[in-house]
C-alpha cells in the first residue's frame, strides 16, 4: 500500500530540491518562506527621570506579528498587519531589544536584524550647603558649596535664572539677594539642579557726623554732635570713645543733633535698622577736647637798653596750655618775626622807649601778662645818594653817606663817607655809620648796570643804481637808531645821482632808554646803470612781412623787448598791423640789477603787392585742424616760390619749395598748435594762412 507523508518547512534562504524516487511511500514537503528581515533601530543612553528613548523596525509586513523583546523576554504586545516602519514607543527599562517576526499563517517565525541597547544613566545627586547664613546684611558674602557624590560633574551656577558668566567651580560665592541655582553635569552629559535662596539685608544709610567744635572750655555747655540725615525705621546710638551714650534716637528722615556734650572723646553714631537688625556705623566722627585757660606768662628775656633803629630778641618759656602768643611792644617798634610765639623779633626804627609784655592766649581766653621796661638810645640819621643809580656798562658814579655819624664802613668797598665805584653787574652797596653813643644805622643803595645795546647792521638793501633819486635804507637792530656816513643824509636817506657811484661805509648807532649806546657798520654799493644799444630797423616792413627777431639790433643781449606785435625777442608785422610803433629794449645788469632802456621805431606799411594776394586767394587747405598730412591746392606756381610754417611766437618750423599746384605736406611730426603758412613770391613778400595740428 501507497503511503504520503506531508512535511513543512520554513526557510529564509535560497535551498535546493533534490527529488529521490520512491517505490512504496511519498513524501509531500510544503516550504513556506521566513518573515522578510528589518533592522531593528533607535535605543541609546538617557538620564535618570527623563522619558527615556525609542526603539523601532525600519520595514514591515501584513500578516506578520512582530514581538518586541528585551533581554529574552517578550515585552509588552505584538504588532500585527502593519505595513512600514513600526515604532515600539519610549522605553525606559535598560536591556538589549530585538523584535521577532512570526507569519499569522505559516507560524514561521524569524529574530530581526540587529538589536537596540538602552541604557539609563543616573544622574548627580546634590546636597548643598552655606559657609554662614544665608540671611545676611551689606557688604557680606556667603560660600555656597555643591557636594556630588563620586564627584567628576562640571558645574554651572546661576542667579535668578541667568547663568553666571565664569562661574563653573562647585562653590560660588553671593553677595547679593536672589535664587542661586547649580546646575552639576555628569561624564554621562546627565544634570542635576539644586536652589539655594540668598537674602541680603541692606545696611543704614550712612550719614556724616561732625561737631559744632572741636574744642570747648572747661565749665561750658559743651559741644553738639550733628548728624546731615536720618531714616524712618532707624535708631541712632550716640557712642562716646566705644560707650553709648543715653538712649537711641528714633530716625524722622531729617537732621539729628544731640546737644550740650560737655565731655572730650571720639563721639560716634551707630544706626540699626528697627526692621531686620542691620547696623552701620555713620561716616566721620567728631574728636571733641576740652581747653583749659593758658597759666601765667614766665619773665621776658632780652636786651633791655638798645639803639633806635636796632633789632634785638625776646624769648619767653612755653607757657602751659597756650595755643597763641600776645606781645606787646614801644610805641614805634615793630614785630618783625615771632608774634604769636614764645619768641620774637622786634625793629626800635623810630622807637620811644616803654614796656615789652607777653601773655598766653587760647580758645577760652588769656593768661595773666610778664612786662619789662625798654630804654631806647637814639641812633645817627642815615641817608645814601648816588650821582646816578643807573649808569651803563664801563661808567662810574659817587655814593655818599649822609647823616649824623661820625664814621663810616661801606662793606667791602672803603671807609670814607664818600666812594667813587665802576661796577659791572648790578651790585647793593650798604654802608653802616656809628655815633657818638656807639649806636649805628645802617642803608643801602641799589647801581643799576645796564648792558651796552647788542647792535647789528644789515643793509635790507645795500645796493642802488645812480637812476635811484632818494632812498630810506633800514635793516640797523635794534630799530630806533640813526645812519651816518659820507653818502646819508638826514638819520636815514641816501641820494645815489648825488653820492656818485661806489661803495660808502654807513654806521648804525643805537641808544637804549638808559642812554647806552653801541654802532655797527656796513657797505653800502651805489652801481651805475648799463650802456644799452638799440639800432636802427632798416629796411621795407609790410603786414605781411614774416617775424623776424630784434635781438641782432641789441647790446648787450640777454634783455627784454616791449611793444605791439612783440613776442619775446620777434616782433610780428602782421600782429602789429600798419602804421608807426615804438619798440622798448631794456636791459639789466645780472650782478649790479641796475636797469636801462633805448627805444626804436618800427613803420609798417600795408601790403604794397596786388599780385601776392591775387596769387594765395584761391589756395585751399584741407583737412584743417589735420593730424599727420596738410593738403595745399590752385597754388600759383609762377608767383609762389616757397612755402614757410611757423609756430605763434614766429619760430620757422619748415620750409618747402613750391613744385607743383597741388602739394601734400606731411605735420605729422608738429607739436600740436595753431601754426602759420606762408606763401612767398619771388620778392620775398608773403601772405598767411593758418591751420591746425591736432593728435
Amino acid at each position: 500500500m501507497k503511503k504520503t507523508i506531508k512535511i513543512l518547512l520554513c526557510v529564509a534562504v535560497l535551498f535546493t530540491v533534490t527529488t529521490v524516487g520512491l517505490s512504496q511511500t511519498g513524501v509531500q514537503i510544503t516550504i513556506s518562506p521566513s518573515p522578510t528581515l528589518h533592522s531593528v533601530m533607535g535605543g541609546g543612553q538617557y538620564c535618570a527621570g527623563q522619558p527615556g528613548v525609542s526603539v523601532s523596525l525600519s520595514n514591515s509586513e501584513g500578516n506578520i506579528s512582530y514581538q518586541l523583546v528585551r533581554n529574552g523576554m517578550n515585552t509588552g504586545l505584538p504588532v500585527t498587519n502593519v505595513i512600514g516602519g513600526i515604532n515600539f514607543g519610549i522605553q525606559i527599562i535598560p536591556g538589549i531589544y530585538t523584535v521577532v517576526a512570526t507569519d499569522v499563517n505559516t507560524g514561521c517565525s524569524i529574530q530581526m536584524s540587529n538589536s537596540a541597547n538602552v541604557t539609563m544613566n543616573p544622574i548627580p545627586s546634590i546636597t548643598m550647603s552655606a559657609s554662614g547664613p544665608v540671611v545676611f546684611c551689606g557688604s557680606g558674602t556667603v560660600t555656597l558649596s555643591a557636594n556630588v557624590a563620586g564627584g567628576g560633574c562640571t558645574y554651572q551656577w546661576k542667579h535668578n535664572g541667568t547663568a553666571i558668566l565664569g562661574a563653573n567651580l562647585n562653590q560660588y560665592v553671593a553677595n547679593q539677594t536672589g535664587m542661586f541655582t547649580v546646575v552639576a553635569t555628569n561624564g554621562s552629559g546627565c544634570s542635576n539642579t539644586h536652589d539655594t535662596m540668598v537674602t541680603v539685608n541692606q545696611l543704614p544709610q550712612q550719614f556724616n557726623v561732625s561737631g559744632s567744635s572741636a574744642t570747648f572750655c572747661q565749665g561750658s555747655a559743651g559741644v553738639t554732635i550733628n548728624q546731615n540725615g536720618s531714616q524712618n525705621n532707624t535708631s541712632y546710638q550716640l557712642v562716646l570713645n566705644g560707650f553709648s551714650q543715653g538712649g537711641p534716637v528714633g530716625g524722622n528722615n531729617s537732621a539729628l543733633a544731640w546737644a550740650n556734650q560737655a565731655n572730650a572723646g571720639i563721639y560716634t553714631v551707630v544706626a540699626t535698622d528697627n526692621l531686620t537688625g542691620c547696623t552701620n556705623v555713620m561716616n566721620g566722627s567728631a574728636v571733641v577736647a576740652m581747653d583749659p585757660l593758658p597759666s601765667a606768662a614766665s619773665a621776658i628775656v632780652g636786651v633791655m637798653s638798645l639803639c633806635q633803629g636796632a633789632t634785638s630778641t625776646f624769648t619767653t618759656n612755653t607757657i602751659t596750655n597756650a595755643t597763641s602768643y600776645v606781645w606787646s611792644v614801644p610805641t614805634g617798634a615793630t614785630i618783625i618775626s615771632g608774634q604769636g610765639t614764645n619768641m620774637i623779633q622786634v625793629n626800635f626804627t623810630g622807637a620811644s622807649s616803654g614796656n615789652i609784655g607777653v601773655s598766653g592766649q587760647n580758645a577760652c581766653g588769656s593768661g595773666q601778662s610778664s612786662t619789662i621796661p625798654i630804654t631806647i638810645n637814639l641812633a645817627p640819621t642815615l641817608i645814601v645818594t648816588a650821582t646816578s643809580t643807573d649808569i651803563c656798562t664801563g661808567a662810574s658814579t659817587n655814593l655818599t653817606a649822609n647823616g649824623t655819624g661820625a664814621s663810616f664802613n661801606w662793606t667791602g668797598v672803603g671807609i670814607t663817607q664818600t666812594i667813587t665805584i665802576s661796577p659791572i653787574i648790578t651790585t647793593t652797596y650798604t654802608v653802616t655809620v656809628t655815633g657818638n653813643n656807639s649806636c649805628t644805622a645802617t642803608d643801602n643803595i641799589t647801581i643799576n648796570v645796564h648792558a651796552l645795546p647788542i647792535v647789528s647792521l644789515t643793509l635790507a638793501q645795500d645796493n642802488f643804481c645812480t637812476d635811484v633819486n632818494s632812498a630810506v635804507i633800514s635793516g640797523g637792530l635794534p630799530v630806533g637808531g640813526s645812519y651816518i656816513g659820507s653818502c646819508v643824509l638826514g638819520s636815514n636817506t641816501v641820494y645815489p645821482p648825488v653820492s656818485g657811484t661806489g661803495t660808502y661805509i654807513v654806521t648804525y648807532t643805537y641808544t637804549n632808554n638808559w642812554g647806552c649806546g653801541s654802532s655797527a657798520t656796513d657797505n653800502l654799493t651805489i652801481n651805475p646803470l648799463p650802456t644799452v644799444m638799440f639800432t636802427n630797423i632798416t629796411g621795407q616792413i609790410f603786414v605781411n612781412t614774416p617775424a623776424f627777431s630784434l635781438s641782432g639790433f641789441v647790446s648787450p643781449s640777454g634783455g627784454t623787448f616791449t611793444g605791439t606785435g612783440m613776442t619775446g625777442s620777434m616782433f610780428d608785422p602782421a600782429v602789429a598791423g600798419a602804421g608807426s610803433y615804438m619798440i622798448t629794449y631794456t636791459y639789466t645788469h645780472p650782478i649790479t640789477g641796475c636797469s636801462a632802456s633805448q627805444i626804436q621805431y618800427i613803420n609798417i606799411g600795408a601790403v604794397g603787392i596786388n599780385e601776392i594776394a591775387a596769387a594765395t586767394k584761391n589756395i585751399t587747405l584741407y583737412p584743417n585742424p589735420t593730424h599727420s598730412q596738410l593738403n595745399l591746392s590752385n597754388i600759383n606756381t609762377r608767383e609762389i616760390k616757397s612755402i614757410r610754417i611757423t609756430n605763434i611766437i614766429g619760430e620757422v618750423v619748415s620750409t618747402t619749395e613750391v613744385i607743383t599746384e597741388n602739394m601734400q605736406l606731411n605735420v605729422s611730426n608738429l607739436v600740436p598748435a595753431t601754426y602759420l603758412i606762408q606763401f612767398i613770391n619771388a620778392d620775398g613778400m608773403s601772405a598767411s594762412k593758418y591751420f591746425m595740428k591736432t593728435e
